[in-house]
C-alpha cells in the first residue's frame, strides 16, 4: 500500500477551533447545533507567502516527514482571492525546488475554476468538488495536470439518491460510476471508521482490471456510511445500484 501526504492552507486554523482535537470537534458540534452563524468562520482566507511557508514547516514537523506529496490552496472563494493565490505561486515553486513539496495546486469548487478560468488552475493538480458542471471543467484542465475530486457522496445524495434507512453505499458501483465519468481523476473520500475503510479497500481491489485510476495518483481510501440508489446516467446499466441495504 502506498500512502500520500497532502495538506491544505488558507483558512486560518484559529477560526476553526483549538488545536486540541476533542475540544475542536466538541466546539464544532455545538456551533453547528446552536449558532445561526455557523460557517461564517470559513469566510476567512489567508493565501500569503508567509502563511504557505509556515503551514508547510508546521506540517513537516507534526507529520515527522521531510516532504509533502501535495499542498493545496484551500478553497479560494472567487475572483477576489485569485490575486493572492497567483502571488504565492512562486513560493510554492520554491518549496518544490527545495524538495519540501512534490506537487501543489488548488482545491476548490467547480464553480470557482469555471468562473476564474484557466489562470486559476495553478501548479500541478486541480482538486474540484464534484458538481453537474465538473465534466466541463475537466475538459479545460491542461494536459499533464493531475485532477482529483471530493464531495462525490454528497453529490449523489444531493441528487436524491438517498437509500432506505440503514443502507450503505456499494463502493464498487460508486467507483465504477465515477471512473465512467472521470477516468483520469482520483476520487477522494474519507472516514474515521475502520470497517468503512476496509469496505472501500475491497471495492478498489475488486474493480475491473484496466480501469483508469486517477492519472497514476495513489488512491486515497474513502468511506462515508451513506446510501444511494443510482443516477440516471449510471453507465453500468439502469439496474446497477449505487447502494445496498444491510
Amino acid at each position: 500500500m502506498q500512502v500520500s501526504l497532502a495538506t491544505k492552507f488558507g483558512i486560518p486554523a484559529g477560526a476553526l477551533g483549538g488545536r486540541n482535537t476533542t475540544f475542536y470537534f466538541a466546539s464544532k458540534f455545538l456551533r453547528r447545533t446552536f449558532s445561526p452563524s455557523y460557517g461564517g468562520e470559513y469566510g476567512l482566507r489567508d493565501f500569503s507567502t508567509e502563511t504557505a511557508i509556515r503551514s508547510v514547516e508546521q506540517s513537516l514537523r507534526r507529520l515527522r516527514t521531510d516532504y509533502l506529496d501535495c499542498l493545496f490552496f484551500h478553497e479560494p472563494r472567487g475572483l477576489a482571492d485569485l490575486p493572492a493565490v497567483l502571488e504565492t505561486v512562486e513560493a510554492m515553486e520554491r518549496l518544490k525546488r527545495d524538495g519540501k513539496v512534490l506537487r501543489f495546486g488548488v482545491s476548490a469548487s467547480t464553480d470557482y475554476f469555471l468562473a476564474c478560468g484557466g489562470g486559476s488552475m495553478v501548479g500541478d493538480m486541480v482538486q474540484f468538488e464534484v458538481a453537474d458542471t465538473s465534466p466541463a471543467l475537466v475538459d479545460q484542465v491542461a494536459k499533464g495536470k493531475r485532477t482529483s475530486a471530493f464531495g462525490l457522496l454528497r453529490f449523489l445524495i444531493g441528487h436524491g439518491e438517498g437509500p432506505p434507512r440503514g443502507g450503505r453505499f456499494d463502493y464498487r458501483r460508486v467507483l465504477e460510476w465515477f471512473f465512467g465519468r472521470y477516468p483520469a481523476t482520483m476520487p477522494i473520500l474519507a472516514s474515521n471508521r475502520p470497517e468503512e475503510i476496509a469496505r472501500l479497500g475491497r471495492a478498489v481491489r475488486d474493480l475491473p482490471a484496466g480501469l483508469a485510476m486517477g492519472s497514476g495518483c495513489p488512491h486515497q481510501a474513502p468511506t462515508i456510511p451513506f446510501r444511494a440508489r443510482r443516477l440516471p446516467s449510471q453507465r453500468n446499466g439502469p439496474d446497477a445500484p449505487l447502494a445496498q441495504s444491510r
